[in-house]
Order: structure tokens, then C-alpha cells, then sequence
């Protein structure tokens, strides 16, 4: 529809969206889940070890010892993960992360909340404050789609940290008043 009112013909649409679009077009965004070849017992992830033991299995052998990469798991309102995707893999001290990376599959695959988890080849599994700032910059990314971030899991070798188990996920949400209460608390 035109200012008017009046419908646009065939003739007068192309003419005005002629020189906008390229003649090959543009991408058609596809978005699909496949079951992964990795079998899985699927269920409920509550506490620290049980998500760290999970998070492990995602990582090829070898891998976590040799650089750092970061994976989502999604899960559904029962916290029983429904997905997983690799999102970034970096060199021996660090990885990038995008946050719309991190949520987009999330929003597609109605997840109710995701667990953040990424590696730490020096063996040490104390997080730095940027994995605190990205961390609080994803729960509030993700609220105006309801999409909680259930815990953050750094792993190694043979140790792990939880956010959630050492308090931090509280302690974000204490100092921004945007972030409010948990629904899983």
C-alpha cells in the first residue's frame, strides 16, 4: 500500500525497490537442529559437578587441555538440556564471544535457560572478570526473552567452577537490580 491507500501494482513495487536489492537477491536464513552422533543420558542438570560432567562430554578428547572454547547447552523448563552449540573455539588463554551468538539458537529453540561453559587449558578454573562481565552481560541480554542463565561452568581437565555453586550467579543479580530475582532460585 502506497501513502494514499491505494494498493501497488507488480510495476510500481519494483520500481521502487529497484537499486536495493542485488539481482542475485539475498540469503535466505535457514535455521535446523540435528540429533548429535554423541549419545547422551538426558536429564534434569541441577548442580555444579553433574553440568561439569556434561559440559566435559561435549569437548572432543584432548581438546580441553589444548585451547579454550565455549559451548551453550539450552534446556528446557525442566532443565533437562534440549541442545547444544559450539560457539567459539580461541587459542590457550582465551576465546571471543558474541552475545547474540549465545541467544539466537536459544530464542529458535525455545529454550527456557542455558548453562555457559567454556575451558581453561592452564588448569586453572577461577574465572577472570570478563568471564563475570560477559556472564551478567548475557542474563541481561536475555531477559527480554525470558531466557535465564541457569549457571556459568568453567572446566578443566579435573576441576571445575560453578557460578551457581560458589554463589556468583546471586551475587550478579544482587548488585544489577535489572536482573532481579532467578525463577530457578
Amino acid at each position: 500500500m502506497n501513502p494514499t491507500g491505494k494498493a501497488l501494482c507488480n510495476k510500481q513495487l519494483k520500481m521502487k525497490w529497484k537499486g536495493r536489492i542485488p539481482k542475485e537477491g539475498i540469503a535466505e536464513i535457514k535455521v535446523s537442529m540435528r540429533r548429535s552422533p554423541k549419545k547422551f543420558f538426558l536429564r534434569q542438570l541441577i548442580d555444579g559437578q553433574e553440568i561439569a560432567d556434561f559440559c566435559k562430554s561435549l569437548y572432543p578428547k584432548g581438546e580441553i587441555e589444548l585451547r579454550e572454547s565455549f559451548y551453550v547447552v539450552y534446556m528446557n523448563t525442566k532443565n533437562i538440556p534440549i541442545g547444544y552449540y559450539k560457539l567459539s573455539t580461541g587459542g590457550n588463554y582465551a576465546t571471543i564471544v558474541d552475545t547474540k551468538g549465545v541467544l539466537a539458537p536459544a530464542i529458535l529453540g525455545q529454550a527456557a535457560s542455558i548453562i555457559l561453559c567454556h575451558n581453561h587449558p592452564s588448569s586453572i578454573p577461577t574465572p577472570s572478570q570478563e568471564d563475570v562481565d560477559l556472564t551478567e552481560n548475557i542474563m541481561l541480554a536475555g531477559l527480554p526473552w525470558d531466557i535465564f542463565v541457569y549457571d556459568h561452568v568453567i572446566i578443566c581437565s579435573d576441576c571445575y567452577h560453578s557460578f551457581r555453586e560458589k554463589g556468583e550467579m546471586e551475587e550478579i543479580t544482587t548488585n544489577n537490580p535489572i536482573l532481579g530475582a532467578s525463577p530457578f532460585e
